[in-house]
């Protein structure tokens, strides 16, 4: 069943929200921030694969609550948080298999989808993971600021704004390194596979469900019957994961997620930032200074004294522990004030190569750790 109202949830608090109206068969994008709903139209709001991480656990239990335990055990390491500060959605059984599925999202950022929804009247909207949809196996979309996909591991997103290195990285592990990439407007797109298959309801405010249904186990039951709408195309699996790479992927935590903004200026950021914090410490102590992560954390921190600086590619070679670093700058002075601040830092570092481009140089780099 089509919705009145599509709203596109931002992956981080400082992203813009994305609102579509329908009118008759087409969906016309209006402002959000000057958005204020009349009535109580039909509304869906799709959460971002980024945002809301999806497992897929075997769970025996005699009971709703039993299983709930069962899965936050079953995750708890993955998650690397306190359980009290996500949000865990356990859909319903399927059939044939003890296999359930189990959404999971910061709570603080749930917190403020929700806010900004009842801002415009719409604090009733269904939230619905962008990883429960149907999509084909093999589809890569582009919406623009993000990619998603259905690779042979499930449903996974990618921020467009990561290095190019990375996203060739995701798109290989996940055997769409060959896929046709389809351009599409997300709202629009996210609307017809929820018509076609609906996903699960992350959340379910009290007037919602009582409205639709008046008790708990009415709600489940719906909850049931759309997630079994979608189960004939669910692929198991644990989503991507990208920790070995550029540290990459989603927010977990506000106050971490700062901090790691902070130590890695211009860095991607990683899906479970306290798994990765904690990856980054035991890699550090336990390997040489001039592995990979020593290395191109090195290439963050200086790229923070460049705000104009953007990095290109990072090319490591374990045979002499050397990270090569390719970045663009306004000017070749830019070049060498970097080159300086990684010295500056304790490393060995080189230039390559400078080359002038109209506009801007860009310059490569070799780095390694000091002798």
């Amino acid at each position: 069943m089509n919705a009145d109202i599509y709203i596109e949830l931002p992956a981080s608090t400082g992203a813009p929200f994305r609102l579509a109206v329908r009118r008759g068969n087409t969906l016309h994008a209006e402002d959000f921030s000057t958005f204020k709903a009349s009535g109580r139209p039909k509304a869906i709001a799709f959460a971002p694969a980024l945002s809301v991480a999806k497992f897929r656990i075997p769970v025996a239990a005699k009971s709703e609550s039993e299983a709930r335990r069962a899965a936050l055990y079953a995750i708890e390491d993955d998650l690397a948080q306190s359980v009290d500060d996500v949000h865990l959605l356990l859909a319903p059984k399927q059939a044939g298999t003890r296999t359930r599925d189990v959404y999971v999202a910061d709570k603080a950022l749930l917190q403020h989808w929700t806010t900004r929804l009842q801002s415009a009247g719409l604090g009733y909207a269904e939230i619905v993971p962008e990883a429960s949809l149907a999509l084909a196996p093999g589809a890569l979309f582009d919406f623009g600021d993000r990619l998603l996909m259905h690779g042979r591991d499930g449903i996974l997103g990618a921020d467009r704004t990561w290095p190019e290195d990375v996203l060739l990285e995701i798109l290989r592990k996940a055997g769409l390194s060959d896929a046709n990439v389809t351009s599409a407007n997300a709202l629009e797109t996210l609307a017809a596979l929820e018509a076609r298959a609906p996903g699960v309801r992350l959340t379910e405010t009290r007037g919602a469900g009582a409205a639709r249904e008046g008790s708990a186990f009415r709600r489940w039951r719906l909850a049931g019957m759309l997630a079994l709408a979608a189960t004939a195309i669910w692929i198991a699996g644990i989503q991507f994961e990208i920790n070995s790479l550029l540290t990459t992927a989603r927010q977990q935590e506000a106050d971490a997620r700062a901090a790691y903004r902070q130590q890695f200026a211009g860095a991607p950021e990683p899906v479970d930032i306290d798994a990765e914090v904690r990856r980054l410490s035991a890699a550090t102590s336990a390997e040489p200074a001039g592995n990979f992560l020593g290395l191109s954390a090195a290439v963050y921190e200086a790229l923070a004294l460049q705000p104009g600086a953007q990095l290109r590619q990072l090319q490591y070679t374990q045979s002499d522990a050397s990270l090569r670093a390719v970045l663009r700058f306004a000017a070749a002075p830019e070049a060498e004030a970097y080159r300086a601040a990684l010295e500056a830092s304790g490393w060995s570092a080189q230039t390559e190569s400078l080359t002038d481009l109209a506009p801007g140089t860009e310059a490569a780099f070799i780095l390694r750790a000091a002798p």
